[in-house]
């Protein structure tokens, strides 16, 4: 009876005793991976943000970027500091050029712990709605941190930035906040933006639509996808992809290899 009394207490005790080793084990594994990920000076980091579509838009990318490219990309879990961090310390190496990384919030500051990590160049908000803006608290918060400003603020002067065009939060809100970036690509299936799509059609297996670009190219894909919201998701990898001298003709033909999956 008393061990039974005792145990709710001696669990938090244990509990509360680690924490302090926990933390000191947390910040070590975070500098190791910034420390590691400084040595790879010509590596081209992709960073990847938004309410949804990360991972389609993050497998999309790989699939497209691996025809030509050594490709590391983090893991399903693995959007958070310590995932991350894992990632560069067991996985990246000089064969790799690009690393193109999920990032994962659960409250303002997050996104910006993450890219202090990896230190994107590129960075791709692929959406904001308010599906969590309960984790967040205000709209505010969560338009910092899943919502790209983080990762937008964290962009070097020559980086690019790759938005999604159809997204009425994005438009209202950073249309003009990366001006000073080397790039700003808005990418749609509604209007005549950066890059956009023309003629979709759903067929029983497979979406085709024409893609085109504002400096004049342009190409036809068919994708074994059948879900028109992909077609944001590839827009949105192909910006990045043309933004390492991916041509749209390339982008077109790697895109065929994305499996449904």
């Amino acid at each position: 009876l008393i061990l039974d009394v005792l145990s709710p207490f001696l669990i938090s005790f244990i509990v509360i005793s680690l924490q302090p080793l926990t933390i000191i084990w947390r910040k070590s594994i975070i500098e190791k991976a910034k420390r590691k990920r400084a040595q790879f000076k010509d590596l081209v980091v992709i960073g990847i943000t938004g309410s949804y579509g990360k991972t389609s838009t993050k497998e999309f990318l790989v699939t497209i970027l691996s025809q030509k490219l050594n490709v590391l990309s983090t893991k399903e879990h693995q959007n958070s500091e310590i995932g991350i961090s894992r990632c560069v310390l067991d996985e990246l190496n000089e064969k790799n050029q690009v690393f193109i990384v999920e990032m994962g919030a659960y409250g303002r500051g997050w996104i910006k712990l993450l890219t202090d990590i990896v230190k994107p160049q590129i960075g791709i908000v692929t959406g904001i709605n308010q599906q969590h803006l309960a984790l967040f608290g205000t709209m505010e918060n969560l338009i910092s941190a899943e919502g790209g400003q983080e990762l937008i603020e964290s962009l070097p002067k020559n980086g690019s930035l790759i938005l999604n065009g159809n997204n009425q939060l994005i438009l209202s809100n950073f249309r003009f906040l990366a001006r000073d970036l080397k790039s700003q690509i808005f990418c749609s299936t509604k209007e005549k933006m950066d890059i956009w799509a023309e003629d979709i059609k759903i067929e029983k297996d497979r979406l085709s639509f024409l893609v085109v670009s504002k400096d004049g190219q342009a190409a036809n894909f068919k994708v074994n996808l059948v879900g028109r919201q992909d077609v944001e998701n590839i827009l949105l990898a192909a910006g990045a992809a043309k933004e390492i001298d991916f041509t749209l003709e390339e982008i077109a033909r790697a895109a065929e290899k994305i499996k449904p999956e």
